[in-house]
């Protein structure tokens, strides 16, 4: 794993799995070393062929007043790869996240064969969905796109491409580390499955009505909990609904899943993710942290106030969470165990972690801004204050708690000292001002600007601090695409879970409606609960009182 997220004993990644199979030292065999060869590099050429494009549009559009009209097609299709082969990628690599809050209280024979289960799941949930992408490209394959004229259900090869590696890969692991146990749990799927075919008839009027529904949101959860990864998860309860519902064809399925990773503006998800990871491994975040460390290293609190300072700065710069807490937490982590104890300095990052949501730029807030269809330079300024009092409210702890445990302060640096850390890390200081400039005037968009982070960041790793060499880069790049696979799979399968999730939202909505409606008398008032939803999630809920008197109690 490159870039662990913050110490959370919910959502982690599977190679971080407790007595999970040690993955790197299982050797696949030739045949699949050069089918991962050939997907790594696919995903290289992918993402450093879509910057080019990006930064060659900004380019052209700055000095000749033109723009590359094909560009939207080809980073539709960019981020179709990096989704679905990154996905299959990440799933490989076992960076998919997933919940253990449950296995880690188990017998290590229940972790086992729940490990077991989560990759029969993937195997199972990737065969369907692909068997549907052929039936979604062929029945698209007349419809072409509007510049270059090629059929649209291109678009989705790599879909059919990226479960075909997770079945492939799923088998293997399912070989490699399960042995006979996979067979067992195999078994069991298949005898489950066949037992609901064979009855279906008998349960599907059943399902008619809410219950299919509820059956979906308890299998969700279930499967959740018994460590499944997220995004198969969310594919498992689609499908399983389709099927309940009688649904004639699964085509939606994949329609869904491609249409959810279609937007420009996504583009901005890599492109922040390689900055981030370029900063962590090119020496530019050791010189934030020690320029920090000069500035309020001397407060009680000493490297936990520097930690929070330090992740307030770096949020800005590559608006993931796993690339903050990995540039700060590799810098600290060892000054930090020896000073204020390993626990209380994974608690300080974790916390501190939760700012990187409303620092511009913020993945969350790209992908809100996706979907939402809101402005970015708004999204990105109305997130400072919110940070900032985070910020503050834990910096305030630290001190509290640092002065009841009479923690002794640090000497103040000397001026030259500081002066000498604030140079080195100017250059790095200056990548934040730029991002925000660029999108707040309106200079260049957040995907734009999210490359200029990616070209500024290597110009320091490269040739100023001289700490990054090529083959760092290129792992820089896989790793990239791997974490933005991880991303981009969920909420491509998001996508497809969504009207699922908006169908159960409105009907429990409309059944709390009229609940509150007939609970009032006649003459008292009307209640509304306006519901605006996007993708299946609510965008903003209230209740509104149209008149008066106030309602009788309820009973």
């Amino acid at each position: 794993m490159v870039a662990q997220g913050p110490p959370d004993a919910s959502i982690t990644l599977e190679d971080a799995a407790v007595d999970a199979p040690d993955r790197a030292k299982v050797r696949p065999g030739l045949t699949l070393r050069v089918i991962d060869t050939c997907a790594d590099g696919v995903l290289v050429v992918a993402l450093l062929g879509e910057l080019a494009i990006v930064l060659a549009n900004v380019l052209a559009r700055v000095f000749f007043t033109t723009s590359f009209l094909w560009a939207d097609e080809v980073a539709r299709f960019v981020l179709s790869i990096i989704a679905f082969l990154g996905g299959a990628v990440a799933y490989r690599r076992g960076d998919h996240a997933f919940v253990r809050v449950l296995l880690n209280r188990c017998p290590l024979p229940v972790r086992q064969t729940c490990f077991a289960l989560a990759d029969v799941l993937a195997l199972f949930v990737a065969v369907v969905t692909g068997v549907a992408s052929f039936e979604f490209i062929e029945s698209s394959w007349n419809e072409r796109t509007p510049i270059f004229q090629i059929p649209a259900a291109t678009i989705a090869i790599p879909l059919t491409i990226g479960l075909a590696l997770v079945v492939l890969y799923a088998v293997n692991r399912l070989r490699r580390e399960h042995g006979m146990r996979a067979w067992l749990v195999a078994g069991v799927v298949a005898l489950a499955m066949a037992g609901a075919v064979a009855t279906r008839q008998t349960w599907l009027p059943w399902c008619a009505g809410d219950h299919a529904i509820i059956a979906t949101i308890v299998f969700f959860f279930v499967a959740i909990l018994a460590g499944v990864p997220v995004g198969f998860v969310l594919l498992l309860a689609t499908a399983g609904y389709l099927w309940m519902t009688d649904a004639p064809s699964f085509v939606s399925l994949p329609q869904s899943m491609v249409n959810g990773t279609g937007n420009y503006i996504l583009l901005a998800v890599p492109f922040f993710i390689f900055a981030g990871l370029i900063m962590e491994r090119g020496g530019i975040s050791v010189r934030l942290v020690r320029f920090v460390q000069t500035v309020v290293g001397h407060l009680r609190g000493g490297l936990l106030q520097v930690s929070v300072v330090s992740m307030y700065i770096v949020s800005g710069l590559s608006g993931s969470k796993p690339a903050d807490v990995a540039a700060v937490g590799t810098v600290m982590r060892d000054e930090l165990r020896e000073r204020h104890g390993a626990g209380e300095g994974a608690a300080v990052l974790a916390a501190s972690a939760i700012m990187g949501e409303t620092v511009p730029p913020s993945i969350a807030m790209l992908i809100v801004g996706s979907i939402t269809q809101l402005s970015m330079a708004g999204l990105f300024i109305g997130g400072f204050i919110p940070a900032a009092v985070m910020a503050a409210c834990l910096m305030a702890l630290i001190y509290v708690r640092a002065r009841r445990a009479r923690t002794p302060r640090t000497a103040r640096v000397p001026v030259r000292t500081m002066l000498g850390a604030g140079l080195t890390a100017a250059p790095a200081l200056f990548m934040p001002v730029m991002l925000l400039v660029g999108i707040l005037v309106g200079i260049a968009t957040p995907t734009e600007v999210a490359s200029f982070a990616v070209v500024y960041g290597l110009v320091l790793a490269v040739g100023f601090y001289r700490a990054m060499g090529w083959q760092a880069f290129l792992r820089t790049v896989l790793d990239t695409t791997a974490l933005t696979g991880v991303l981009l799979f969920i909420f491509a399968a998001s996508a497809g879970f969504s009207p699922t999730s908006r169908s159960a939202w409105w009907r429990c909505s409309t059944a709390c409606s009229t609940a509150q409606a007939f609970s009032c008398s006649r003459q008292s008032c009307f209640w509304s609960w306006p519901v605006c939803s996007s993708r299946g999630f609510p965008r903003s809920t209230f209740w509104h009182p149209s008149c008066s008197p106030s309602p009788r109690r309820l009973v």
